[in-house]
């Protein structure tokens, strides 16, 4: 279903995706309540339109030991670690979408919460992206994550999270896109940096369903699956109903450790700049109409 028919209830303003029911009925017709299943089923539903990416620079530090050939730094400091930072809400999953521009390139992700990763994080815990396909999640149906997705489950509390980014540095491919990179007019011996532009989409999920009983959609019993991508909502559910899902851009800012003026998103992204300008602006809109309501409510009280 393309339309909501269940809004009667507040709680349909979180329903952002296409609507899909599941029904059972017996060989009389009658409707069969299924829930509580002991293997879930699995519910896709397309999200709609172009979720939205942002395009930001990872600075690579380099070293020309020839006059004309860059090569990577064995060793990173923290400096380098290019930090991406959102906040997403309790109660709702977390999709991280992270894309070198370049092909065949390979990242070093990790992601962390209320604290910005550091070298010993990087080193100890980080992620390849794309993930090794060994290494993906993988359903029951055989099905598997996307290589370039990273999957946080829903949390019961309001989060800030950090992404730690870097370029792996012990991959023939990558030191090959290093070696190529253009060092014209830059002096010799001296340690330089690329920019390597990645694709990064933040994005939080809910599964819904319609709760006959409470008249009122739901999450009781329904989980985002790992399966979730950018493009379309994945749900693991143990009962039939009607369902339905909600999916939100988070805006984002990107910058090197250390460096927190460097907002690469907003600046490189007119998009996220024109979400964080407008909610500025509400902001002064609302306030400035609060003070005049209030001094409405104060000259009717003097009247």
């Amino acid at each position: 279903m393309k339309e909501n028919p269940y809004t009667w209830h507040s709680s349909a303003d979180s329903v952002t995706t296409d609507l899909m029911g599941i029904v059972l009925r017996n060989s009389q017709g009658h409707e069969l309540n299924i829930e509580n299943l002991s293997e879930n089923l699995t519910i896709s539903l397309p999200t709609k339109g172009i979720p939205h990416m942002d395009r930001v620079q990872l600075s690579v530090p380099i070293s020309e030991l020839e006059k004309s050939t860059p090569t990577m730094l064995s060793d990173y400091k923290d400096r380098d670690i290019l930090v991406v930072e959102f906040r997403a809400d309790e109660g709702s999953a977390v999709i991280i979408y992270v894309k070198p521009v370049e092909e065949n390139i390979t990242l070093k992700v990790y992601v962390k919460e209320d604290e910005r990763p550091d070298m010993n994080d990087m080193n100890s815990n980080a992620t390849r992206i794309p993930h090794d396909a060994d290494t993906l999640y993988r359903s029951r149906t055989d099905k598997t994550a996307h290589p370039n997705v990273i999957y946080m489950p829903k949390s019961n509390h309001n989060r800030t999270l950090f992404i730690g980014i870097l370029l792996e540095n012990n991959n023939p491919r990558n030191s090959e896109f290093v070696a190529g990179y253009n060092m014209s007019g830059i002096p010799e011996n001296e340690t330089q940096g690329l920019h390597l532009e990645l694709d990064i989409g933040t994005y939080t999920f809910n599964c819904l369903f319609w709760n006959e009983f409470l008249q009122m959609w739901s999450d009781a019993g329904c989980d985002v699956s790992p399966l979730a991508t950018p493009g379309g909502l994945s749900c693991d559910c143990n009962h039939m109903t009607t369902f339905s899902g909600s999916f939100f851009v988070i805006p984002n800012v990107a910058y090197h450790f250390g460096h927190e003026n460097v907002f690469l998103t907003s600046s490189n992204n007119p998009v996220t700049a024109s979400v964080i300008s407008a909610v500025w602006l509400l902001y002064i809109i609302l306030v400035v109409y609060a003070k005049r309501h209030d001094r409405k409510d104060t000259s009717h009280v003097s009247q």
